[in-house]
């Protein structure tokens, strides 16, 4: 006969505001009590890790007056019996995000299957909404990420390696109440002189990304979720469509890449990326990510 098992293990789930849109890792290592390590995953489209028992999830609700991003989380407890964690992996594997607020019927005008507008025919989009804006969300983590980057590769503070600094004022006290100092390391964000096609530029489709600007920043190479780039078949281009003999980049509808460009003698940078969903209206703030310049970085 069947029997009734009790079980008192329990599964939780917690949804925080992420109004600094931090990516799943960065939002981990600045607000979990003794982070430690993880793994990067995907549920529903969007960018995960998972720590010990817990899952966190950054994903996006559009609410019509704005776009705004939230971390998930969920987890079981410890000791637990085998059936509740065959419970707790199905919810994983069934999470839904957006269900009935954003279209993801994932087709070209035409009905032919795709994911994004590249997989359709020319001059037709892609209707995947959900995967367009899991997408974006997960840009827009990557280049915070890479901001604070770029920010240490210019200072840290002494004790506080992790906390990016220019000067003495931007770093805490200690217990004591005495000012860690600001280690400046370099006086400009990487100028990338050397070692990329187009001096004071990288896009995340070039081989410099990794070998050049990653490995100055001393941190792995984050991609755009597509990351990939459409040119001409013309043999004057490789495969980064990059022309060297006439020294240009080509960039075609349907590329989608990060770009990082030195400017004001590498005091200041620009970071840059074409989203899909919504170039603008992030909450709060109404912020708007700045797109790649076609005009003035790649031909098409």
């Amino acid at each position: 006969d069947d029997q009734c098992e009790k079980n008192i293990d329990s599964i939780g789930v917690r949804v925080y505001n992420n109004n600094e849109h931090l990516s799943p890792p960065a939002w981990y290592e600045k607000y979990a009590h003794n982070p430690g390590s993880y793994s990067r995953k995907e549920i529903d489209s969007y960018e995960a890790i998972v720590s010990g028992r817990t899952n966190y999830v950054g994903f996006a609700t559009d609410k019509g007056s704005g776009i705004y991003t939230d971390m998930f989380l969920i987890s079981h407890s410890d000791n637990y019996q085998a059936v509740t964690l065959n419970i707790y992996d199905q919810l994983i594997k069934n999470l839904k995000f957006n269900a009935g607020y954003v279209d993801n019927v994932r087709a070209c005008t035409n009905g032919k299957y795709c994911t994004k507008d590249s997989d359709c025919p020319q001059g037709e989009t892609c209707n995947a909404e959900k995967d367009k804006l899991a997408r974006d969300v997960i840009r827009f983590g990557h280049l915070n990420e890479m901001k604070y980057q770029l920010e240490k590769y210019r200072g840290s503070c002494t004790g506080h390696p992790e906390l990016a600094c220019q000067k003495d004022s931007d770093c805490p006290n200690d217990e004591q109440g005495a000012p860690f100092v600001c280690l400046v390391k370099n006086n400009t964000y990487p100028l990338l002189s050397a070692g990329t096609y187009l001096q004071g530029s990288s896009v995340s489709v070039w081989d410099s990304w990794h070998d050049t600007f990653a490995k100055l920043l001393g941190a792995s190479p984050l991609l755009d979720p597509i990351n990939e780039v459409f040119c001409d078949d013309s043999t004057a281009y490789n495969d980064e469509c990059w022309d060297k003999d006439q020294k240009k980049f080509q960039c075609d509808a349907g590329s989608h890449f990060y770009h990082y460009e030195a400017i004001s003698g590498g005091q200041k940078y620009k970071l840059s990326t074409n989203m899909e969903y919504a170039q603008s209206g992030w909450q709060p703030g109404n912020i708007t990510i700045d797109s790649v310049d076609k005009s003035e970085f790649c031909s098409n």
